[in-house]
This record gives C-alpha cells, structure tokens and sequence, in this order.
C-alpha cells in the first residue's frame, strides 16, 4: 500500500486554501488574511488537522523561491545598480538601528547578551513574501516606493546568512570562530552569486533560444522550473537562502526576449505554492503559549511593529522621501521575518535561550504576519490622506507608458519603425520562431510568446500599457483576438494596425498606416510617412537584388 502521508496534507491543504481566499475575498480582505487565519485554526496547536512536517515546509519554501524570482523578472540589473543606495545604505542603516533598539528591549527582559544580539538582528527583518505579495497586490513592485522595499529586502535576505553563522558559532569560545565563520560565509556568497550571473549569462538565454525554436511549449515550461529550482540550489548549497538565488536568476531573465513568456508560464506555480507558505504560517501560532505569557508576546508584538515602523519612517524622511511614501513604507517593513522562525529554533537547539522565550518570540512575529495586512490598510489610507505630498504610488514600471504590439506582420514591423523613430516606449510580442528572429535582427524590441494567451498578455503588462494594438499578418486570427482582448480589458484601448497603398500626385505609390492608429498613439504623421517610405524602399531594393541570385540547379 502506497504510503499516501505527503499526498494527504497537500490535498487538505489545497482545500483548505481554496475555502480560506475565497471566504476572504467575499468579505473584501486579501487572500493572506484568509490563509493565516485557516492556518492558525487547522494546524496543530488548534485543531490539529495538519501537522508541521517536511512536506509543509518544503512547500512553504517552494512558495517563497518562485515569489522571489518573479520579482527577479519584474527588475532588472540596471534597476539594481539604481538602486544602490538602498541596497548598500537604507538597508544596513535599517537592519542595525533596529537591531539595537530591538536588543535593549530584549535585554530589559532578562535575555543573555549573546541571545539577545541574536535574536534582535532576526526580529529586524521583514517578510518577504508578506511584502513582496502586497506590493504586487496594489501594483508597487515598480514604483519608487516598491523597488526601496524590494532593495531592503535582498539586503535582508543576504544578512539571513550572517545570522545563521552566528548562531552556529555564538556557543564557541573566543570570537576568531565566528571571524572565520563570517569569513567563510562571504567567500560562499561571492562565489555562488558570481556563478549564477555567468550561467544565466552564458547559458540560460542560449538554451532558451533553442527551446523557443522547437516550438515545444512544455520543454520551455520544464526549463524555466529547472532553472528556478537549480538556482536556488545552487545558493542554498553554498549556505546562502534559496530564494536569492531564484531572485538572481529572474534578475538576469528579466533582460531576455523570454522575460514575459517565463513570467506567465510559471505565475500559477507562485500563486499556488505561496498559499501554501502562508498556510503554514499561521499553523505556527500556539495559542496556549499565547495564553501563558500575553505580557512578553504583546510586548514582543509592539515592539517590533513600533520600532520598526519608526527607524523606516525616520530613515525615509532623512532621504528625502514624500510623507505618505514614507508612512507606507515603514507600516509595509514593521512585521517579522519569515527567516525569524528558523533563527529561534536554531537558538532554542543551541541552548541560546529556553524553549518558553523560543515559543513566546514565534507567537509575537506570527501575530505580527497575522495583523500585517491589516496595518497595510492604515498604511494605505495614510498614503491616500497625504497623497497631496507625493505622487510616489503612481507605478512607473517597464509597462507603463508602453505600447504592446501583438504580432509581427507588415503592419507590425511599420509600427514597431514608426514608434521607434518618434522615441515611443514598445514592444511587439510574436510567437513565431522565424520573425522572432528577423525582429532581432532589425532591432526591434521584441519579446517572444503567444500574443493570443491571456496569461501571456497580462504578464507582458497589457492591463497597464498605453495601449494595445493587433498587428498579426492573419485577418481572421486578428478579428478572434480583438473579441477576446476586449473580453480581457474592457476599459483598455485596443487598436488595429492596417495598411493600405495609394497614388500620390505623381502617381507612386503611397504606403500608409491608418490614420486613427496614428493619432491614437500621438505619432508625428510626417515621421509615419517618412518611415513607411523608406521602408517601401528597402522592400523594393531586397526584391531587385534577390531577382539578379541564379536559381540552383536541380
């Protein structure tokens, strides 16, 4: 008889799950409400229909790495070096002045000085995957306030690894072993991070390349998962967190053709596992231990959301951001850490602190995850009270501003040459391996997939492009998929590019773009002619030279 234990708790999970968001969008919260809630109500601490095991937090983990390389595609490494100062200033500032107000709390509490630097440096993080889905859910992942947050979280992640050498090491005499710990770490981290960049570099858009010429949906599919998972590994390997490593990996895919059709081939994979991450979360909460010592875990909770809250708020005004994005911020980073849980087991293992102090500091960040989302919406009504003080939420991501083409016909390759000429932010999107290639060729901001999957459409930014236009050589295909984006984006401005030839007055003919395409998307209709004429040229010289190549016998 099979052994059916694994199958049992994702098929329960997978229900409960479903019951949870769907009860929570009815009654208009996000999702993550519902998930936590549900955890907290089937895991073992409550009813005990499921139980902590490494099947959960396989699962959990798996949600995280797929969040973490979705984020990868939606930046990309000019977007990081922009960055910079976040990543190398606004992070350390944030981690170590709250590490310090958080350790002084933890020492009024009795807790041993080594514990305490410990543990204060773990309650200093956030939740990744708490803030990262909550920027997604209001859009923010490419505002300025987004691409902050996002900046302080990798800097997080990175510190994740540091905290782990210190726990290992902060039972051993001297301090040259956590030296030489700490030493080790960095040398790891460097080497894995070095390796990752040149396999995506040299490897990952080669391999997909081919793939894309196969025409085989389901080996690029099989890919794109091999190289999420393969790069976590590699991190997790070298002692560094497995999501940084699918960030990496979604960094360095984010400037490929193939950003987009990644993207929505695996969003489904995300969307499912981080259900499962937040499902978990909440079956950490023990409520006897709540119960047993209310004091510590309310204290624990107001402080980390206070002080966190306050030295992000500080540090934003003194950069010089607007006060709602400021206000926003700090109440987004104030929950603990997901990372929180592995450092107090570690530190409870080690005999850091006693398992009382381990289970009371599980409760308070779990508490802090459970409340998240609601002090997101007293962040989000800050923002809207100060909204005169900042125009920071508007989203100014690689979709906005930018005009999708759907397909590479005639009428496409116009288009893509008159809105290159007139400066206009696009991208035309063909699934067709061969005008894929001849779009590259002749420097076209391409990118590759379907244009007639919805999935593919909203990950290529069709909600929030200027607008959409259908440019597929086939009429009948085209007139299909007007009708289903439509369907897709009721409130979206969706046009048709058509050419038509006429006479002018010395009787040549006259290529020209439809006159209500060109208006729509504020073309200079001089450079539209001038664009199409020189076009019409290179066409008629390409078929005058092909007609001197001798035929080949046979």
């Amino acid at each position: 008889m099979a052994d059916l234990g694994g199958l049992s708790v994702i098929v329960g999970l997978l229900g409960v799950g479903l019951v949870a968001a769907t009860a929570a969008r009815a009654v208009g919260f996000s999702p993550i409400v519902g998930y936590l809630v549900a955890g907290a109500i089937i895991g073992e601490h409550a009813l005990g229909l499921v139980h902590d095991s490494k099947t959960t937090h396989l699962l959990a983990e798996a949600g995280v790495i797929f969040l973490l390389f979705d984020i990868g595609l939606h930046l990309s490494l000019r977007d990081l070096w922009a960055s910079r100062r976040d990543l190398f200033a606004f992070g350390p500032s944030q981690v170590v002045l709250c590490a310090l107000l958080l350790g002084l709390i933890l020492l009024a509490f009795g807790i041993p000085l080594a514990a305490a630097v410990i543990l204060a440096l773990a309650l200093a993080l956030s939740s990744t995957a708490l803030v990262v889905q909550g920027l997604i859910e209001r859009d923010l992942q490419s505002a300025p306030i987004g691409r902050k947050a996002i900046a302080v979280l990798i800097f997080q992640d990175v510190c994740a690894v540091a905290i782990l050498v210190g726990v290992q090491f902060a039972g051993d005499a001297g301090e040259t072993s956590i030296a030489v710990g700490l030493g080790l770490a960095a040398l790891k981290a460097v080497a894995a991070v070095a390796t990752v960049m040149l396999i995506g570099r040299f490897i990952l858009k080669p391999v997909f390349a081919w793939i894309v010429a196969t025409k085989q949906v389901e080996i690029f599919t099989t890919a794109a998962l091999m190289v999420v998972l393969g790069t976590a590994l590699l991190t997790g390997a070298a002692g560094l967190s497995l999501p940084l490593g699918a960030f990496l990996a979604g960094l360095i895919l984010s400037e490929s053709e193939y950003c987009y059709l990644v993207k929505a081939e695996l969003r489904p994979f995300r969307s499912l596992l981080l259900g499962f991450f937040f499902l978990t979360v909440g079956m950490m909460l023990d409520l006897s231990v709540l119960i047993s010592t209310p004091a510590l875990i309310v204290s624990v909770l107001a402080a980390l959301i206070v002080v966190k809250s306050g030295i992000v708020f500080a540090l934003a005004r003194a950069t010089g951001m607007p006060l709602s994005s400021a206000a926003r911020l700090s109440l987004f980073l104030a929950q603990g850490s997901e990372f929180a849980f592995v450092v107090f087991a570690l530190a409870g293992a080690n005999g850091l602190i006693e398992p009382n102090v381990s289970g009371a500091l599980i409760a308070a960040v779990t508490l802090s995850m459970i409340v998240t989302p609601g002090v997101w919406l007293l962040a989000d009504r800050l923002a809207s009270r100060f909204a005169h003080d900042s125009n920071d939420e508007t989203v100014d991501g690689d979709a906005t501003g930018r005009v999708l083409v759907l397909g590479f016909g005639p009428s496409g390759r116009a288009l893509g040459r008159a809105l290159s000429a007139a400066g206009r932010n696009y991208v035309i999107a063909t699934d067709d391996p061969t005008t894929f290639a001849e779009a590259q060729v002749c420097g076209f901001e391409v990118a590759f997939g379907p244009p007639d999957d919805a999935g593919f459409r909203d990950a290529a930014g069709g909600g929030a492009a200027t607008a959409i236009v259908l440019a597929a050589p086939n009429q009948s295909q085209q007139s299909n998929l007007l009708e289903e984006i439509r369907r897709q984006y009721p409130d979206q401005t969706v046009l048709v590019a058509e050419l038509s030839t006429t006479k002018d007055q010395d009787g040549n003919a006259v290529t020209r773009l439809n006159d209500g395409l060109i208006k729509a998307l504020r073309i200079d209709e001089q450079t539209a002619e001038h664009i199409l004429s020189r076009e019409r040229r290179e066409t008629v010289t390409a078929e005058n030279e092909s007609s001197f190549i001798p035929a080949r016998a046979g």
